[in-house]
This record gives structure tokens, sequence and C-alpha cells, in this order.
């Protein structure tokens, strides 16, 4: 299982791909991710990663606002993504801390459908921007899935769905 994953990684070149590892509890899932995790970070691969709990059900996003600020606040050793001030507006109604010194998010960012695709595009665009390097695809990593609540599956299928040109 592992050689299949780092062959997946190996061959995503500029377009992302999707893999679930799943079974019952206690079979080593976890344990196959952070093999995977090492593998690939050894191999100079940025991964990010965050985990959905069982008690955090109700909240909305929970997990991808973890990963978008392993991604873009603390990036660790890596530099940060650049983003468009679109992107980074947009954002910041999960990541406050995104908007520069001194400026805060807009009140209301709108509500219904457009406002909502506009935010899972920013979604997207923090996690998978469309420049990233083919030679080193990120990772995204997000344990205990079975308790994500329903707003981030969906942030999970629009990115799986627009992995072409995402090296993710």
């Amino acid at each position: 299982e592992l050689q299949y994953l780092t062959g997946l990684l190996n061959a995503t070149g500029v377009d992302g791909r999707v893999a679930a590892v799943e079974g019952e509890a206690g079979v080593g899932k976890s344990r196959l991710a952070d093999a995977f995790e090492e593998v690939a970070t050894a191999a100079g691969h940025p991964v990010i990663s965050a985990r959905c709990y069982a008690g955090e059900t109700g909240i909305a996003l929970g997990p991808v606002v973890a990963l978008l600020r392993a991604r873009l606040v603390d990036p660790g050793d890596r530099d940060p993504l650049p983003l468009s001030d679109p992107t980074r507006e947009a954002l910041s109604v999960l990541l406050p801390e995104l908007l520069p010194a001194g400026l805060s998010a807009a009140g209301d960012h709108g509500r219904g459908p457009a406002a909502r695709l506009a935010l899972f595009e920013a979604i997207i665009d923090g996690l998978a921007p469309g420049s990233a390097d083919p030679q080193t695809p990120t990772s995204v990593r997000l344990d205990d899935l079975q308790w994500a609540e329903d707003s981030t599956l969906e942030v999970l299928a629009f990115l799986a769905r627009r992995l072409a040109g995402g090296s993710v």
C-alpha cells in the first residue's frame, strides 16, 4: 500500500490525484499515512495534515481551516504561498490573520450559492494552487474523515473535481 501511494505521488505531474485509505479501526491506516508522510517529506514534497474529531462534527469547515492554517499561516520551514488579494479576502472569513495588520474582514461576505462558490474556490486556491510545481506535488492528509461534517466533505469533493492543473 505504501508503494502504491508513493507511486501516485510520483505520477501526480500537472494533474492531482485522490487516494483514500479505508478499513476497520486498528488495521494500521494512520500508520500507513504516517509512513507515506515520512516518505513524501523526505523526498521534498510538502504535506499538510489535519484531523477530524468526533466531538467537533458541529464545527463547519474546522478541518479545512486547520489545513489552510498549516499551508498558509504556519507552514513550518516552508514559505507561505502567495495569495491574490481576492483569495486572501475570501479566506479571511475563515482565517482573519490573512488580512494585513490594521484591516478587518468586511462585515458580510455575502450569502447564497455565489458566495459559497467563491469561498470554495478560494479554499482550493489556498490548498491546491494551479501554479504549484508539478515536480513537487503537495499532499493533503485528512485523518478520521468519518467525523467530518457536511461542509468539509463538500470542499473535499469540490477539490477532487478540480485537480486538473493542480499538483496536489
